[in-house]
């Protein structure tokens, strides 16, 4: 017998291999849910964009027809279904819902058929009656999680003067 000599292990235990599994695992479980948390911001980054883009839109309608300024002071439950069939001789208000509606449409279409919500408040600087014009626009919007069981509520408001 060899008493005095020290007897070395080769290879890997099961408990070693058991433990690094769990180990892998754990790291796994917390990257997968940084993807998920990722994809999420993701979305919200989407949306707030579309909110940015269509918020342009609206503000350039109105720069385009500074004498008709006033007509955008509305909320967008109160359009129309559909655009006026006016093609000449429109009125200011039937010129504004045509551009309003579009934007509108085109805003559902981008959010995938959420009701987003824009009211529009549009009034003279200072008192007076003519432009300049500080033009108020909020939207609001209600986005669902991945799961679709539980919604979250969005607003962006931004003021400026044309």
């Amino acid at each position: 017998m060899r008493s005095g000599l020290k007897r070395f292990q080769s290879g890997v235990s099961m408990i070693e291999v058991l433990v690094t599994v769990v180990i892998l695992a754990i790291g796994l479980l917390g990257v997968a849910g940084l993807q998920v948390q990722a994809m999420r911001s993701s979305k919200v980054s989407y949306e707030r964009n579309v909110i940015l883009e269509h918020s342009a839109r609206v503000m350039e309608a109105i720069r385009a027809n500074p004498g008709i300024a006033e007509s955008y002071a509305i909320n967008s439950n109160a359009l129309p279904a559909t655009a006026p069939a006016c093609t000449t001789g429109c009125t200011d208000v039937q010129r504004a819902q045509i551009d309003l509606v579009a934007i509108r449409d085109s805003l559902v279409a981008s959010l995938n058929n959420f009701n987003p919500i824009f009211t529009l408040t549009v009034a003279p600087v200072a008192g007076g009656t003519e432009p300049p014009f500080e033009v108020d626009l909020t939207f609001q919007w209600t986005t669902r999680n991945d799961a679709g069981d539980s919604t979250t509520t969005f607003d962006y408001n931004t003021v400026s003067q044309i």
